[in-house]
């Protein structure tokens, strides 16, 4: 049978035929027999696989999207059907696995060869028929299981009939693996029934009554059970538990109960430390035994995900417009919530962020994200290829959880959560690479999905040393320029994962002027030359001018750090004559002057630097002389108190977001830098006219006697002598020029 199949396979792959003969029909579900021999399934799996999607893809773009799925039924339902009703138990038992199998490759069809007339029954008496038979009620709830879901199916399935004999099943204890699959039945059976519900309601997800509360607990319970037991049937009870974890009391149930948390990650084999990328998108066929790895991976992957998973964020407008909608459902409109969201209120309590949190920090102390990272050496060590993309995604979104909580970061890097994120990027970067088509895509070569890695890995370096996430190596680092700048350039980027990656980003380039060089560089498409602003300069010059702070803030601080180690960068942001370069000058200037501090002293530590540059000085001088705002914006940093004698009008000052002005008192940063300004400024005017010009207009704005300040009480700090140094030249040329000064 195995050589007939390879045999088929082949010819198959020369020529694809839209039909099969019989015999070779036949051919195929005998090869997914359950017992014996079964080095033929994975061949099967292959045909089956290969058969269905090109159907579907000949199919793709017809009026009538039923045809492919009646000619798979049409070829598979009548062989099958036979099966299930003939009166040798190898037979009906291969056909069950064939069965299970087609709801995994094509569910589509599977639903509709189940929803044939005869065929929900015949499989229920099966059991029967085989009384004294241990595997033929096992593959009846594995099947059963499949079915469930799929919503075309679950209503076939919600007959007493069907759900007595799986509550029968499931409370038998003398075959543990018929128990774990007729309960998982009975959970995907629950859980998409709530669904269902919600779908034709459009009223959010039904609640469930207090008896089928109990049952979720009861469900639970049973599968915690297993997986402590770490019987064989723990691949399902992992799987019920995938499902039933969705339910804030489970999530608290399973958080809290460390022996369970020890016996599921022990379920996990031990791990090579050797990761291999995929070198491109083709894959080899996966043994059973290997499926049932990558199945269990991602169960344990999604379990972590819903214990540490944060509701997500509403603003007040959408709670109070859910408040409203809920409100709406009492009959009559009292204005109160019913008796059913008064419930869900208090299981949400469940979910709130300080439940959530406390969960991450049990994950954490009981090995989940070593658990994590062993999965992802896993799945990468074994060539999954796409077959592993849910348990990487799943992996990445319970990691950027737990990296919510800046405590948890540090535990993290020493159990390999950076380890893992990184290959979790690398390996989609590779894959998505592999693709010509997907190169012209910029910045959005990744899905959106795969943005969550990459946001883990940002939160993590923002506040941990780059030696610590990236590794010692110089090439490390480096390597991680092109993730985050994907993350700040994705069209679906968020406002938070933009500002992220720019935080994640100013940590690289302070790292080396090498390493601010390569984030001014870097292109998504290489140009061959050097010249102009790269990708990631781009879009953060376009937020220096953004309405979030916190954006605009973190935007100047990595421009403050690139222009101090890239020439380039130096040269674009004002110093040189570039066509462009005055108004780049210009906006850093009038940062230097917003309300919030950190911004100020990243736009003048920048304005310091960019001012060694004659270009820079002379530029800045034009504008004092056309618009005179430079000058008062240098004795605002250095003397606020001179600054408000002399500031025209009375506004009042606006509140930063720490609720002060940012400009109460000296900041000794900001007198340094202010101070360095000045001096380069004077410093950099040709002649003595230039100086003497400059000098009375100085006179005029206070920039003087703010000076002479200085000198008379200088602050305290590290930079005191390089402040006084730099004063007194100024005030020499100052006299110099034949200006007085204000004694």
């Amino acid at each position: 049978m195995e050589s007939a199949l390879k045999n088929l396979l082949k010819a198959y792959q020369r020529s694809p035929a839209e039909s099969l003969l019989p015999e070779e029909v036949n051919l195929v579900i005998d090869s997914f027999v359950s017992s014996g021999n079964t080095a033929t399934r994975p061949d099967a799996l292959i045909f089956l696989s290969k058969f269905v999607s090109d159907l579907r893809n000949k199919y793709i773009t017809s009026s009538d999207h039923d045809i492919a799925t009646s000619i798979i039924v049409r070829t598979f339902a009548p062989p099958l059907e036979a099966r299930l009703g003939d009166t040798q138990e190898s037979a009906t038992e291969t056909a069950l696995s064939f069965f299970t199998s087609l709801f995994q490759v094509d569910p589509l069809s599977a639903c509709a060869i189940f929803a044939r007339d005869g065929c929900m029954d015949a499989i229920l008496d099966l059991p029967d028929l085989y009384s004294s038979s241990e595997s033929i009620p096992r593959s009846v709830a594995n099947l059963l299981s499949q079915a469930s879901g799929q919503k075309s199916c679950r209503i076939l399935i919600t007959s007493p009939r069907v759900k007595g004999w799986l509550d029968q099943a499931r409370r038998q204890v003398k075959d543990l693996n018929l128990r774990a699959a007729s309960a998982v039945a009975l959970v995907k059976l629950s859980q998409g029934t709530q669904v269902d519900t919600a779908d034709a309601t459009e009223s959010g997800l039904s609640n469930s009554t207090e008896k089928g509360e109990d049952d979720t607990m009861e469900l639970a319970a049973l599968m915690k059970d297993l997986v402590v037991s770490n019987t064989s049937a723990n691949v399902d009870a992992v799987e019920g538990l995938a499902y039933l974890s969705v339910q804030p009391a489970v999530k608290e149930t399973l958080s809290r109960d460390r022996e369970f948390l020890r016996a599921l990650f022990s379920l996990l084999p031990k791990r090579s430390q050797v990761i291999t990328f995929p070198a491109s998108h083709a894959e080899r066929p996966l043994s059973q035994s290997a499926q049932t790895d990558l199945g269990l991976d991602y169960g344990v992957a999604v379990i972590i995900l819903h214990l540490c998973s944060y509701r997500p964020r509403l603003s007040d407008e959408e709670k109070q417009i859910d408040r409203l909608r809920r409100m709406t459902k009492e009959p009559g409109g009292s204005g109160k919530l019913s008796s059913d969201d008064a419930s869900q209120s208090e299981k949400e309590k469940l979910d709130d962020d300080e439940h959530v949190r406390a969960r991450c920090r049990r994950l954490l102390e009981s090995g989940a994200v070593n658990a994590l990272a062993g999965i992802v050496r896993e799945v990468l060590s074994r060539g999954h290829g796409a077959r592993g993309i849910p348990a990487q995604r799943a992996i990445a979104a319970a990691l950027l959880s737990i990296a919510e909580e800046k405590d948890n970061r540090g535990k993290m890097l020493q159990e390999g959560g950076a380890k893992a994120l990184l290959s979790i990027i690398q390996t989609s970067l590779i894959e998505s690479a592999a693709s010509s088509s997907e190169r012209e895509k910029g910045a959005d070569v990744l899905d959106k999905q795969d943005l969550l890695a990459i946001q883990a890995l940002a939160k993590v370096s923002i506040t941990s040393p780059p030696t610590a996430v990236f590794g010692p190596s110089p090439d490390s680092y480096i390597d991680a320029i092109r993730p985050f700048a994907v993350l700040l350039c994705h069209s679906s980027s968020t406002l938070l994962q933009r500002f992220e990656a720019v935080m994640a980003l100013t940590n690289i380039a302070s790292i080396s002027p090498e390493a601010a060089s390569r984030i001014s560089a870097f292109r998504f498409k290489s140009t061959g030359t050097r010249t102009g602003a790269g990708d990631i300069i781009k879009a953060t010059e376009g937020y220096l001018l953004d309405n979030n702070v916190m954006l605009r803030r973190a935007a100047t601080e990595l421009i403050c750090n690139i222009v101090g180690g890239d020439e380039m960068s130096f040269n674009y942001f004002g110093g040189t004559v570039e066509s462009d370069a005055k108004s780049k000058l210009h906006i850093l200037l009038a940062l230097s002057d917003v309300d919030d501090l950190h911004t100020r002293l990243a736009a003048s530590g920048a304005l310091a630097v960019l001012t060694a540059s004659p270009f820079a000085c002379r530029s800045l001088a034009k504008l004092e002389m056309e618009r005179h705002r430079v000058l008062p914006i240098l004795v605002e940093m250095i003397s606020p108190a001179i600054a408000g004698e002399y500031r025209e009008g009375n506004e009042e000052e606006e509140m930063d977001t720490d609720g002060n002005t940012g400009r109460s008192s000296d900041d000794v940063r900001l007198i340094h830098r202010g101070v360095v300004c000045v001096q380069n400024l004077f410093g950099n005017l040709d002649s003595v006219e230039e100086r003497k010009a400059m000098s009375i207009e100085a006179e005029r704005k206070g920039l003087l006697r703010a000076l002479l300040s200085i000198i008379k009480s200088p602050p305290e700090g590290p930079s005191r002598d390089m402040i006084l140094r730099s004063a007194a030249d100024v005030l020499k040329w100052v006299m110099q020029a034949g200006v007085k000064l204000p004694i």
